[in-house]
Formats: structure tokens, sequence, C-alpha cells
């Protein structure tokens, strides 16, 4: 079988480049498993998932209309996701084009872009269903964005790139960061206070201390943001030093994290929520699912970033002991107990699995490398926007050389 590819930049509908600029582009592709990257060969097909609005980039998630509402078209999630892609493997207009959808949908309450875009009449606008604004943010999108934004004035050599990226560290702080716990909060609408009641009605305090592991793993980002200067630098080194330090945690008490997780601030200490309940999304909120499946990749990144963080490489090789144990990765486990929450495999499970052990330099990662190939020729839920991007990313991550500055 041929390099397992996918066409990213030339899906997106435009202006035609300068001459130059087309032969630069020309036949850019970005291989799923590194290295290397063959930016010679012409891709063989457009990404659906990848569309173009009045110059504004965006990742489609909802082509299919399974997602409510159906005229969803994309997420802060998954612009985050383009921004990094384009400043990764793309041409410099490219990411401008993400980063103007960025732009044209960031609030005006914190400057954040909005979680959720709708296409209606035409015309992309918040989607107001969710709440009476609209436009509430999701910290891993701008998380994303921050870092594509460093990354960018590094790679474009462009200060203003920089700077952009420093200001959107600057307001993750300001609103995203809980000072008690030091890790990221949600979103914007979460209380900044914990006598504060929420903008949507949850009530006072909870919220505040509610994080994702799939955010607070984010070490390599952290430590981006840090050297970039995105902000107070202490501000996201006890953000890395506490994530780490959250997942530990967890990780002793089951050896997988769960989707959601508690500070609980009498004990000072990170814990699980009640089995079966929905804190936010569904009953699975407690267990490893399509949330927590993310932590992996994010540990890998770190590993590539700063292969010198042993609390990361210990953390990502307890981790890795679960992959190397099983033969078969189903897409979500009940936690504490690892009973599949379902019987089937998907992308966005088994690429970060492939990703982790990769970057551990673990034999077992071609095994998962196998199962990412078999499971994207069968389309359905096993193929889709989320598992595919995270599997580009880490690719992408892995095999970059400028990753590692």
């Amino acid at each position: 079988m041929g390099p397992l590819c996918v066409c990213l930049f030339r899906s997106l509908p435009r202006s035609p480049a300068p001459p130059s600029r087309r032969r630069t582009r020309e036949g850019k592709k970005a291989h799923f498993f590194p290295p290397p990257l063959d930016l010679e060969t012409p891709p063989p097909k457009k990404n659906p998932f990848f569309h173009n609005n009045a110059g504004r980039a965006y990742v489609h998630f909802n082509q299919d209309g399974v997602s409510s509402p159906k005229d969803a078209v994309t997420v802060s999630e998954a612009v985050g996701f383009g921004m990094l892609a384009a400043v990764l493997a793309g041409p410099k207009y490219d990411f401008d084009a993400f980063l103007k959808m960025y732009e044209s949908f960031s609030n005006a309450r914190s400057g954040m872009m909005g979680w959720e875009i709708v296409e209606r009449g035409g015309v992309l606008k918040f989607n107001d269903d969710l709440n009476a604004n609209g436009n509430d943010s999701a910290t891993d999108g701008d998380m994303d964005a921050a870092v594509a934004l460093i990354l960018a004035g590094e790679r474009f050599s462009d200060p203003t790139y920089t700077a952009k990226g420093r200001a959107v560290g600057v307001r993750l702080q300001q609103w995203t960061l809980n000072p008690e716990s030091g890790l990221p909060n949600l979103g914007d609408w979460v209380a900044r206070s914990p006598g504060v009641a929420q903008d949507r009605g949850y009530g006072p305090k909870f919220f505040y201390y509610v994080s994702r592991p799939s955010d607070f793993s984010q070490a390599a980002m952290f430590s981006i943001l840090e050297k970039g200067g995105a902000g107070d630098p202490l501000k996201w080194r006890r953000a890395r030093e506490q994530g780490l330090t959250a997942l530990e945690t967890l990780l002793n008490e089951s050896p997988l994290p769960p989707d959601f997780a508690v500070w609980d601030p009498a004990a000072k200490r990170i814990v699980r929520p009640q089995s079966g309940v929905t804190l936010l999304e569904k009953y699975t909120d407690s267990d490893f699912s399509w949330n927590a499946c993310r932590v992996p990749w994010r540990l890998a990144a770190r590993l590539v970033e700063d292969p010198s963080d042993q609390r990361a490489r210990a953390l990502a090789q307890r981790l890795a002991s679960f992959y190397q144990s099983r033969t078969k990765l189903n897409a979500g486990y009940r936690l504490p107990t690892l009973e599949p929450l379902v019987d089937f495999e998907a992308v966005a499970f088994s690429a970060p699995a492939w990703a982790l052990l990769k970057a551990l330099g673990d034999p077992k990662a071609s095994q998962y490398e196998a199962d990412v190939r078999r499971l994207r020729s069968y389309g359905g839920l096993a193929k889709s926007y989320y598992g595919d991007s995270t599997l580009l990313l880490a690719g992408l991550q892995l095999s970059k050389p400028f990753w590692r500055k």
C-alpha cells in the first residue's frame, strides 16, 4: 500500500495564486505517517472536510447532518485544527484563510472564537440556538489557534502573527485558566470566581472547577505559549505542571483518563466525576470516550516538543501499557472497569494510540498504523473529520522539525 495521505489545502476554492506561489504550492501533501513529508508528489484527491466561504477557510464537521442542528458546519475546535495543519504543512495564504475564519467569529465578550457556527440562508453565523449570545467559547480551539499563530510568526517570519498569538494567549489566561487549580476551564462562559452563577443556568460554582484531561494534558501547547511570550510565562508553566499532576492522579485510579474531571478545592486534587452521570455532554462524561481519546496524541506532541520531559514520558509509558495489551481498540471504555462502551473501532481512538507509541519508539505502533489504514478504508464512523484531523496533526507534529524548536 502506498503512503496514506490526505490533501488538506488543494480543496479550498480560492482565486489563483501568483505563478511563483502556485509552483510552490503545487503538489503539497501531508503524510499521516512520518517520516518523511513528501511535498512533491501530487495528492490523489481533494479532502472533503475543507471548505472556503468568502476567503474564510474552515473544516466542515457535519457534512452528513448527523450532528444537531443539521445546518452546523464547523466548531472552534475544527478551525483550530485547520490553523495547526496549515502552519505545519500549508502555504501562508491557506493559514491566512483559516485565521480570517477564526477572527470573523471571535466574540465580543472575550475575543475567543464562538464554539459552533451554522450556515443559514447561505450565511455563516453563530449558533444562537445554544444560548442567548450563541458565541460561548471552547478552550481547546482557542489554545490550538494561539499556538498556531506563535508557530506562524516563526515559520513565515512575520511578527504580526506572533503578536496575535500573544494576544490570544493573554485572553486565554484571563478567561480560561482557573486561578485555584491552574488548569484550563471549559470556556469563557464559565464563571471566573467560585461564588458567581454561570451564564447558562448550571448553578453557582460547579463548572468553575470542571476541566478536561484532553485540555490539561497539552503540555507541549503550554510550553510553546510560555516560550512565545503569550501572557504570563509562570501561568503557562503552572498549567503544564498542574496538568501533568492531574493526569498522574487520574491514572493512579484507572489506566485511562476520563472525558471530564473536577477539581476538588478542599482536597486540592483532581477527581473523576461520578460514573453514569451526565456532567456536560452525556452519561459517558466520566469514562474514556470521544474527548479523552485525544490525550495520548497530546502527550506524544510533548515528547516531540521536549524529549527531556521525564514526567510526560513516564505518563506516556503508563498509557502505552494499556495500548500494548490490546489486540482490538474499542471506541471508548467505561472507567474504572475498562468495559468497552461500544463494539466498534474508530480512527479517533487508534490514531492517538499510534502517535503515542510512535513517539516512544514502541514497535507496537505498527499494529495501530495498520488499524488506522484498515479503518480509513471502511468509511462511516470509522472515518470522520475528527479522526482524520487527529491523525493528520499527530503525523505532522511527529515529523515537522521546527515543531521541536
